[in-house]
């Protein structure tokens, strides 16, 4: 009979378990449910949700703060550096298209200049410092401000 079962497709490739071969059941200790993953360890209450949220908000309060304020402290010194780039890649432009060595020196004020840069004209410091051309076109431009944040 189980030979035509598993011809025909319907069976199970073997004999179905009966009482001599089905496995015994597992023995599971009172009160305990048989699950599957993380929290199958024990039952979690409401207790036990409360104080992970606790904790969880607890390193929020003290990363938050931090982060938004070590953002704020550094956007000032990071919009600088990109604005004298922006200067200087104009300016080395500049003198590459009207063939001038690199020992000729320059002005900002120049109008021929400043159609190299963004809108013809030249940026502003976020912390109100100017900008002066280097000594030469092989010198770097830099704010009056100098230090971190305000020298390429």
């Amino acid at each position: 009979m189980a030979s035509q079962r598993t011809r025909r497709g319907l069976g199970y490739g073997h004999e179905p378990p009966t009482a001599k071969t089905a496995l015994p059941p597992v023995p599971r200790p009172e009160g305990k449910e048989l699950s599957v993953g993380f929290f199958s360890q024990a039952k979690w209450r409401l207790f036990d949700w409360f104080v992970l949220f606790g904790i969880g908000g607890l390193i929020l309060a003290i990363v938050v703060p931090n982060f938004i304020k070590a953002r704020a402290s550094n956007h000032s010194h990071r919009t600088c550096i990109p604005q004298l780039r922006m200067i200087q890649g104009g300016v080395h432009q500049w003198a590459l298209e009207n063939n001038k060595p690199l020992t000729d020196t320059y002005s900002l004020d120049d109008k021929a200049i400043l159609a190299y840069l963004r809108g013809s004209v030249l940026p502003k410091c976020p912390q109100g410092g100017h900008y002066s051309p280097g000594t030469n076109l092989s010198d770097l431009p830099k704010c009056s401000i100098g230090g971190v944040g305000h020298t390429l």
